[in-house]
């Protein structure tokens, strides 16, 4: 009998909230090994009739778990199964399989992984992220069908019954969608950081995370017991007694916590003092409206538009747009609903008509840059947006705004869109706000030119960081110098929040910071309007406000932008809490993690 191995802590980056206690399922934990041997002339027609079964195999896989997660969670998040089966069904790669079989006489296995080793090296050579997520895709895909040709069974997510963390160096938005039809499962992955794409998809799924804990990952076996603390970043191997006990109060804690969220579903954030800010949510798909009400929001601050290209390889006409955007601000009502403009770049494309290789995306040709280069493609989008407009509450918002020629030449562009709409007597709304994403440095430096021409401003935290301080947000070697409370960052955000109310347009906040206990109370200080946070943090966000008073606050983010260091910063705001708000100190310890076994 195996000897159970000590209890280990591993540490990386919280990514979504929620505590699993369960089994490990490690996935992805060895590379696909195929070996090459030869076949003889009279059993190749049978190596070919294997490889098609094998493909069907697959097929048949995808599905149903295409079925399942339609039925489950909406035929949106199910596409995406459909372009993993595309993946699995292309007749130029099987084709020129077959073709190789009959010439070279080898198995398909080893000919099949020869040619999609040959797609990836030239898809590889870009470093666009949501490229690296298409890639990774097709590994998955790739690496079915060989087990289902070496008649190999790998551990799955139904490999136990009970609760379950899946741990692997990396998962892709289809993996997520793939296991989230179970209950009770989260994950660990090696690669990743909590704005990584896989991040933000896990917390709409509500999938507790944790990310960035690097090779650490290969110490999970298969087996071992388990606890991911997705609100401290801590992954637990076989724990202790004394472990468990704690996380076993500390996941009824956290049940209790969300049941009090809830009660105040209909209640307004406002400080004691009377100051209201606007609690909105961030969404990944359309099916997330019902969330946002269920949870009290009081709009969408944020859909992440760029999301249409999860499932689909190229742009998505002006019918499909349409249908989306109006569905959401239907079910929105009078809500208000900041749609973003794409944030992407042209290597998100996989057609001819827009492929180009970008060697640096997070500087290079996206977001706005890609769009006004590509007029055709954006104009699609804006109209698509302009004729939603008359169902619902639109506002559009524009990313990554670095000057101000970039937010008048978008301005003209709407006006021609508008045009031509006009003349095809096509209904939309006249007046529309126009917002822009403060993400970028050189934007905060012009805020209040760029003020001008907008009716509200939204802090794009996330990169706002990546930019300001020259760190790769997705990169878990430089996770320590991604620092949420760096006093050049919150001194960004005071300027820009300054600038706005000077010009008096609304300054709202759509980034990571914002569901961070003690950015919420930094934003109450520094006057925020609108916070908008995933919707498992509604309710925190609520209560927070709800049990402080803006005067103090605004003392308190004073004191703090004055601060030499993050640490310095995290420090006084954790005397101050302790000191000016002590009822809050439970809340705040949890879910930051202080004070965790």
């Amino acid at each position: 009998m195996e000897k159970k191995r000590k209890g280990i802590l591993l540490k990386g980056i919280a990514a979504s909230p929620g505590i699993i206690i369960g089994r490990a399922v490690v996935l992805n934990k060895e590379k696909v090994n195929v070996e090459s041997y030869p076949i003889n002339a009279d059993k190749v027609d049978k190596e070919i009739a294997d490889f098609k079964r094998a493909i069907a195999t697959v097929k048949r896989g995808l599905r149903k778990l295409s079925e399942d997660v339609s039925k489950r969670l909406g035929p949106e998040y199910a596409r995406i199964f459909e372009a993993q089966s595309m993946i699995v069904d292309d007749q130029i790669i099987n084709s020129k399989v077959v073709e190789l079989i009959e010439k070279e006489k080898l198995n398909a296995a080893y000919i099949y992984y020869q040619q999609i080793d040959a797609v990836i090296k030239q898809l590889s050579k870009s470093s666009d992220p949501y490229l690296k997520e298409r890639i990774l895709d097709i590994n998955s895909v790739c690496a079915k069908l060989i087990s289902v040709l070496q008649g190999v069974k790998k551990s799955t997510v139904g490999y136990f019954k009970g609760p379950t963390v899946v741990v692997a160096r990396d998962l892709t938005p289809g993996d997520l969608l793939g296991f989230s039809v179970r209950k009770k499962v989260g994950f660990a992955t090696g690669l990743g950081g909590v704005t990584s794409h896989t991040s933000l998809l896990a917390k709409s799924l509500n999938l507790p995370a944790v990310v960035g804990l690097g090779s650490t990952v290969e110490k999970v076996n298969t087996g071992d017991n388990v606890i991911i603390d997705g609100l401290t970043g801590r992954l637990y191997i076989n724990p202790g007694s004394e472990t468990l006990k704690y996380y076993h109060l500390r996941q009824r804690f956290l049940s209790d916590l969300f049941r009090q969220f809830l009660v105040l579903r209909d209640q307004p954030a406002q400080t004691k003092d009377g100051y209201r800010i606007k609690i909105l949510n961030n969404i990944e798909l359309p099916s997330e409206t019902a969330k946002v009400i269920k949870y009290g929001a009081e709009g969408i601050g944020l859909f992440r538009t760029e999301n249409l290209f999860l499932t689909d390889n190229d742009f998505p006409d002006i019918s499909k747009q349409f249908r989306i955007y109006k569905t959401i601000l239907k079910r929105m009502g009078d809500c208000p609903v900041i749609i973003r403009t794409f944030d992407l770049g042209g290597d998100k494309f996989t057609s001819s008509k827009v492929k180009a290789i970008d060697p640096n995306p997070f500087l290079g040709w996206r977001a706005i840059r890609f769009c006004l280069d590509r007029p055709d493609i954006f104009k699609t989008q804006l109209k698509a947006l302009l004729k939603a407009s008359v169902y619902g509450n639109l506002e559009i918002m524009l990313p990554m705004i670095s000057n101000l020629d970039e937010l008048i030449e978008t301005k003209e562009l709407i006006q021609q869109c508008q045009d031509e709409l006009a003349k095809e007597k096509a209904m939309f709304k006249k007046k529309i706000p126009l917002g822009i994403m403060i993400e970028i440095p050189s934007a905060v430096m012009i805020a209040e030119y760029l003020a001008d021409e907008v009716d509200f401003f939204s802090l794009g935290t996330n990169d706002l960081i990546q930019y300001a301080l020259a760190v790769d947000r997705t990169n878990e070697i430089l996770s320590h110098l991604y620092q949420s409370f760096h006093p050049a960052v919150l001194k960004m955000i005071e300027q820009t929040i300054i600038a706005g109310h000077k010009h008096n347009i609304r300054v709202g906040i759509c980034g990571e910071f914002a569901a961070d206990p003690y950015g919420v109370i930094l934003l109450v200080g520094l006057g925020i309007d609108e916070i908008s946070v995933n919707y498992q943090a509604t309710g925190m966000v609520k209560q927070l406000i709800r049990n402080i008073d803006k005067k103090r606050a605004r003392a308190i983010a004073r004191m703090a932008c004055r601060k030499k260091t993050a640490l310095h910063v995290e420090e006084f705001l954790r005397k101050k809490v302790k000191l000016y708000f002590p009822s809050l100190v439970p809340l705040v310890d949890f879910m930051r993690g202080a004070n965790n076994g």
